[in-house]
């Protein structure tokens, strides 16, 4: 489907976007007014004014001097608006709805879910990438790791001399919409894609991955099996030559491989026939193609879920086909993102992680650690927190833990809220070797005019989902 075959479809219609504040509803009407459409309602309950300063918090994708600008442009489209208390009125009327993904999450939405029982059209921004894309679709999910996996699997891709774009499930990445026209058959488009864009997509990439799969959002879905259920989605819609990688080492995602055309698994204590596992300190990677070989020291931090990460990264990728040398270099030289267990600093043989993301199950993991003191620990004392430079006892509220290579520390909790909207380096570290050359700065996009180039990088992860 073409970008014209949208507009058609729609041209006419009484199109009704939900949240023009946000990322997902500015894009939808940025890309439907690009194309020529006018009959478009915006839907926003916050107040008229506080749209701007809601529009600059979730643009955080667009460098912070053109938001306002954005934002204006916007407010002077030839379309209307309901703010406030008048927010949905005559939604009744609506031929086409598009919603954010966290739509259903919200009491004042209960309309829209009579209007969606009715039969009336839905759509969405993740809706609109798999339609307008012409290039095949890498889509990760899982409960942990997905965003990294994601990251890894472009980054090998773009080593490896192939053309790969990249979009994430958060603030700071530029939406597919405003660089679909700079897409090709012979490209690669990486998205992350969260349980909320998997709900009612109709839709499924041509390799589909799940790192894995463990209760989560259950405020969301009421249950551990109705949250599989919506991941499910991501290999529901599959076709005959589409492919997933599963993790063989959970039973959720393991019993998915039959529901698949051409599923690969991967795994840290099985060999795999078709697939990817470890094997006498390497990561093997085998494929109908060909069988690749990773050596795990390439990993910087090598952990149960770090290798898990990069079986998954590399499988997905040997099957796009990137090249041994391009994972080697690319794991190599990753210390994990911003906010996601990423070495911020090592210092004196102690290495420093920080984790505000961290999830249910990876904190449990985090927990275990813990317990475990190392004699380096011993040697070089208790760890302390990289920004403050507090100890770990006492009324330091901060989670150190330790594993045999050293100590692993987590900043404090008052450090890490600090940092929920600034940099995440630690300030100051006496001796440390900061890393992070792939990693170090955010791509801004200056304005958001649909079909600009060079909007397919990934830029520095935030904390919240578009």
């Amino acid at each position: 489907m073409t970008t014209r075959d949208v507009i058609d479809r729609w041209r006419g219609k009484n199109i009704h976007v939900i949240g023009p504040a946000g990322t997902e509803g500015a894009t939808v009407i940025e890309f439907l007014l690009a194309g020529g459409l006018t009959t478009i309602t915006a839907h926003e309950f916050r107040r008229r004014e506080d749209f701007e300063a809601e529009f600059t918090r979730t643009h955080q994708w667009l460098a912070p001097d053109a938001r306002a600008g954005a934002a204006q442009r916007l407010l002077g489209a030839p379309i209307t608006f309901r703010w406030g208390e008048r927010y949905l009125e005559g939604i009744e009327r609506a031929e086409v709805i598009v919603v954010p993904q966290a739509w259903f999450r919200h009491p004042a939405n209960a309309p829209l879910r009579a209007l969606r029982d009715r039969g009336i059209p839905f759509s969405s921004m993740t809706q609109l990438f798999f339609e307008l894309s012409p290039s095949p679709i890498i889509g990760v999910t899982g409960t942990n790791g997905k965003f990294t996996v994601a990251y890894l699997i472009h980054q090998m891709l773009r080593s490896s001399g192939l053309r790969a774009h990249f979009s994430g499930n958060d603030r700071s990445h530029i939406p597919m919409l405003y660089y679909v026209a700079d897409l090709t058959a012979q490209d690669w488009l990486v998205l992350e894609l969260s349980n909320r864009q998997l709900i009612d997509l109709p839709y499924s990439p041509h390799l589909a991955v799940i790192t894995n799969l463990a209760p989560h959002h259950l405020d969301d879905h009421g249950t551990f099996e109705k949250y599989v259920e919506v991941k499910r989605g991501i290999i529901r819609h599959q076709r005959a030559d589409d492919m997933a990688v599963l993790n063989a080492d959970n039973p959720h995602t393991a019993a998915m491989a039959s529901a698949c055309p051409h599923p690969y698994l991967f795994s840290r204590h099985q060999e795999q026939q078709a697939g990817a596992y470890v094997r006498d300190e390497a990561m093997v990677i085998r494929t109908s193609r060909l069988e690749q070989t990773i050596p795990l020291r390439a990993l910087s931090a090598p952990s149960a879920h770090g290798v898990e990460n990069a079986l998954a990264a590399c499988l997905a990728a040997s099957l796009a086909g990137a090249s041994s040398a391009a994972m080697v270099e690319v794991l190599a030289e990753f210390r994990g993102l911003p906010y996601r267990f990423r070495i911020v600093a090592e210092s004196a043989g102690i290495q420093y992680i920080e984790d505000f993301c961290g999830d249910p199950v990876h904190r449990g993991f985090a927990g275990d650690q813990s317990r475990r003191r190392s004699r380096r620990d011993r040697k070089h004392g208790p760890a302390v927190c990289p920004d403050c430079r507090g100890g770990a006892g006492g009324g330091d509220r901060g989670r150190f833990y330790a594993d045999a290579g050293g100590v692993v520390a987590l900043a404090c909790e008052s450090c890490r809220a600090d940092r929920r909207h600034g940099p995440s380096a630690p300030a100051s570290v006496d001796g440390a070797d900061r890393r992070g050359r792939r990693n170090a700065g955010p791509r801004r996009h200056r304005s958001p005019s649909v079909g600009a180039r060079g909007g397919g990088g990934p830029a520095v992860p935030g904390v919240r989902e578009f």
